[in-house]
């Protein structure tokens, strides 16, 4: 279903490239949720632009999407983020 909703495309406005990953919009390990409404197909690079918290209004749909220059270090996702690649890294 969800990656149906982009025909197998990143989400990310504007790319074409295939979606290799699905995204928690709102971070699994703070809502472990799965909420398909809440999860976005996205290539790699945009996987990793959201992760680095450099995506803009991550909490709309994808649509509402644009980069920013650097990451809101006040957002409760970028600490998350930070915590999990610490996690991944060991």
């Amino acid at each position: 279903y969800i990656v149906s909703k982009t025909n197998g495309i990143c989400a990310f406005p504007g790319c074409k490239k295939q979606a290799e990953i699905l995204h928690h919009m709102e971070r699994f390990a703070i809502t472990k949720n799965h909420d398909p409404e809440k999860i976005a197909p996205l290539c790699e690079a945009h996987e990793r632009i959201a992760h680095e918290g450099l995506i803009e209004n991550e909490n709309e749909e994808p649509i509402c999407w644009s980069t920013r220059q650097n990451p809101d270090m006040t957002d409760y996702k970028y600490f998350i983020d930070r915590m999990v690649a610490g996690h991944r890294a060991k």
